[in-house]
C-alpha cells in the first residue's frame, strides 16, 4: 500500500485495519489525546486516539523524516537493522 492508496480509503475502519498490519513504533501524550506512531508499507502514520470518548480522531499519514522530531528520544531500534 502506498501512502495514497492509504489516503484514498474512505472509512476510518479501512484506515485503522491498514494502520494495524503496520509497525507500532513510538507514542507520545498531548493533553488527554495519544498520538501513536506506525510505519506502515512505506509511510508513517500518525493515529490520534481521544481518550476522553475512546475513539480514534484522526490518521495523519507522512513521509517526510523531519515530523518524527517529537518521537525520536523515544523509538527504541534494533541492532538487527
Amino acid at each position: 500500500m502506498t501512502i495514497y492508496e492509504f489516503i484514498s480509503l474512505k472509512s476510518m475502519d479501512e484506515k485503522a485495519e491498514a494502520v494495524w498490519c503496520g509497525h507500532l513504533i513510538a507514542e507520545r501524550a498531548v493533553k488527554r489525546r495519544v498520538i501513536l506512531l506506525f510505519w506502515v508499507h512505506s509511510f508513517f502514520v500518525e493515529v490520534y486516539y481521544d481518550q476522553d470518548d475512546n475513539q480514534i480522531k484522526k490518521f495523519a499519514p507522512f513521509k517526510s523524516t523531519r515530523k518524527l522530531d517529537p518521537y525520536l528520544a523515544k523509538i527504541q531500534l534494533e541492532a538487527s537493522l
